[in-house]
C-alpha cells in the first residue's frame, strides 16, 4: 500500500473525518490536492507528511509505514 492509500485509510476509518476536514486541519492543503495526495498522482512533500500526521494524530511513521494503525 502506498502512502497516498495510508493516508486515506487512516483518515476514513481512524480519524473519521472527511478530506475537506483534513485539509482544512493541514492549514494549507485544499481537498484537491489531498484527493492527489490519495490517489498518488501529487508528491507528498516531508512538509505534506509532517502536517498531515499531526492533522490525522498519527506519527509520520505511520503513515510511511501503516504500523500502529487501528
Amino acid at each position: 500500500m502506498h502512502t497516498g492509500k495510508r493516508i486515506q485509510h487512516i483518515r476514513a476509518s481512524v480519524a473519521h473525518i472527511n478530506q475537506y476536514e483534513l485539509a482544512k486541519k493541514t492549514g494549507y492543503l485544499n481537498q484537491s490536492q489531498i484527493s492527489k495526495i490519495e490517489k498518488g498522482s501529487r508528491k507528498v512533500t516531508d512538509v505534506d507528511l509532517k502536517n498531515i500526521a499531526k492533522a490525522l494524530g498519527v506519527p509520520v511513521e505511520t503513515l510511511l509505514t501503516g504500523e500502529d494503525v487501528s
